[in-house]
């Protein structure tokens, strides 16, 4: 079975950042003479649209990637000290091998 280092202060340190910028782009539409400036408008308009939702999403992500960290500084922890005890871990049947392949989780690993 390969290795699986996971660092959570790497994971913590990602930080994601995207600052709004809509307030910084302005209406120019009105500087175009035809019948194309309701749809530059409606443009300007969904891209201000799309910086807003993107502030929120990365916001969002950079607190799934800490509780992410957290989860694996918990278990890591929680595995030393079953290490640590001598109770690491007990199987209802067949080999400890079998029993990690069966698991949900497992099949999502990366290689």
């Amino acid at each position: 079975m390969g290795q699986k280092n996971i660092n959570p202060d790497k994971i913590k340190s990602v930080n994601a950042a995207y600052s709004d910028m809509s307030d910084n782009i302005s209406d120019t539409a009105s500087i175009v003479g035809d019948d194309s400036q309701e749809l530059l408008q409606n443009g300007t308009d969904a891209i201000k649209t799309v910086s807003k939702g993107i502030t929120t999403t990365v916001e969002k992500l950079n607190k799934y990637l800490n509780g992410v960290a957290d989860a694996f500084e918990k278990s890591d922890l929680a595995v030393a000290n079953g290490i640590e005890s001598g109770t690491v871990a007990t199987f209802s049947g067949g080999t400890a091998k079998q029993n990690q392949k069966n698991n949900k989780a497992y099949g999502k690993l990366p290689d």
